[in-house]
């Protein structure tokens, strides 16, 4: 509406310009209309002169509007400009009212964040690819002791490790980390997340002290290894004392060595066999302390990058022609085909075949029995998993699979899935279960991109 007006306006003036021009020269024609003559020209200077201040006086009314707007200032109303430019200030006070309504709002959701990042309880730190410091909240100026700092480079006053970890630590990644802070032991948990903010990635990190449920889980992990060897322990202990006090009785009378001609062929032969009942449970012991000592000495990872594709087929044809005896179905299943992993591509599976080795044994009774090996690709893992339509886990002992030594199968060592929980914990990954008795179980194996 505005500017239609305006444009008729021009085409107007030009219109008069036009017709005073054409009046203009006919009056030259004429020897005999010099007044007119005069009048035609001083008209048509005029209105050509109207035009152009008309034309650069809007320019600049707009270029002064359009400023305005640049700057979000108010503009005050016009006069002496026509109602179409009352018009146009009335609009653009109007739009001003809602850009500055919407900057309020954003500028109050801001200060909401502020508020609510300094009260969070977890610390959080937010920086830049070069390590500047954006925003560190109350919460981790209190838990690691420090004043406001503008790069993350000066966190190695409390560790070394830590400005490494903050930088290299994967999206979507989990760290723990200990260190004293002021003479006191810290346990920190340090999360990372990435999000990009006009083109710029930024790092998100939570740093939360998790010192007492770390000592909480130490203590309940030490006492169900100390049950364990305990239970170990004393099932060799006692048959050897048993056997050694028997064997003692026998060459021995009221606590004085028996003569030769005291002895008897039957009680040599029940010392010997005792001897090498003693001899076999001491070998029983020692292989328990070797299997221990594998489950403490893992080695650290190898990381390459490797396709999943290639690390299912070696596994499938590691374990095929077992599973086909067994006459248990086996399939793989992968989506997207050809995405890459980095990890240790052997400790990975070492730890898928032992996953599929319990499937195996989960299945001895089960008709159509079938393991499936499946891997997908997220936004920050990629997870693996075996599942099986096996007996399953019964709910009671669920929580206890993955402490060493434990196991419900005669012939089982029990360090399988805690070597596997292990080499997970080495990938920075994670390892869990989900079982229905009777009818399915699904070990899943979590790994960061």
């Amino acid at each position: 509406m505005i500017f239609r007006k305006f444009t008729l306006r021009v085409i107007a003036l030009v219109l008069l310009v036009t017709i005073s021009g054409m009046l203009m020269v006919w009056s030259f024609t004429r020897d005999n209309l010099f007044v007119a003559r005069f009048t035609f020209s001083i008209i048509w200077g005029l209105l050509i002169v109207y035009l152009i201040t008309y034309v650069t006086q809007t320019n600049r009314t707009l270029r002064s509007f359009l400023d305005s707007l640049r700057y979000l200032d108010s503009v005050r109303t016009s006069t002496g400009k026509g109602k179409s430019f009352e018009e146009l200030d009335t609009l653009y006070n109007d739009i001003i009212g809602v850009i500055r309504k919407v900057e309020l709002d954003r500028e109050t959701e801001r200060q909401y964040f502020r508020y609510m990042v300094n009260h969070a309880g977890v610390g959080i730190i937010s920086f830049n690819e070069s390590g500047e410091v954006e925003i560190i909240n109350e919460a981790a100026i209190r838990l690691l002791k420090i004043r406001q700092i503008k790069n993350i480079s000066e966190f190695s006053s409390l560790s070394d490790a830590l400005p490494e970890i903050l930088k290299t630590l994967k999206n979507g990644g989990q760290k723990l980390l200990k260190l004293v802070i002021d003479n006191e032991a810290v346990g920190l948990s340090i999360r990372i997340a990435e999000y990009r903010v006009n083109a710029r990635k930024i790092r998100l990190a939570s740093v939360q002290n998790i010192r007492n449920e770390l000592e909480e889980e130490e203590l309940d992990a030490w006492q169900k290894l100390i049950r364990v060897l305990t239970h170990e322990i004393m099932n060799s202990i006692t048959p050897v004392n048993s056997l050694t006090n028997t064997i003692i009785r026998l060459f021995e009378k009221d606590g004085k060595p028996k003569l030769p001609d005291e002895l008897d062929e039957a009680s040599i032969a029940n010392a010997l066999e005792g001897l090498h009942s003693i001899e076999k449970r001491n070998r029983g012991l020692i292989g328990f302390v070797q299997t221990y000592r594998s489950l403490t000495r893992i080695r650290k990872p190898r990381f390459t990058h490797f396709e999943i594709e290639s690390l299912f087929r070696n596994i499938s044809n590691l374990v095929m022609k077992d599973l086909e005896s067994e006459k248990i179905r086996f399939s793989i299943d992968l989506y997207p085909h050809g995405f890459i992993l980095e990890a240790d591509e052997k400790l990975l599976e070492q730890v898928l075949i032992n996953l599929i080795n319990n499937s195996r044994n989960a299945l001895k009774d089960t008709a159509d029995p079938r393991i499936e090996l499946t891997g997908r690709a997220g936004r920050d893992h990629i997870i693996l998993e075996v599942r099986d339509n096996g007996c399953g886990i019964p709910d009671e002992i669920l929580g206890s699979i993955f402490i060493p030594f434990f196991t419900t199968r005669e012939e089982g060592s029990g360090i399988g899935l805690s070597l596997s929980r292990q080499i997970m914990r080495l990938h920075g990954g994670s390892i869990s279960v989900k079982s229905a008795p009777g009818s399915e179980t699904i070990f899943m194996l979590k790994l960061p991109v």
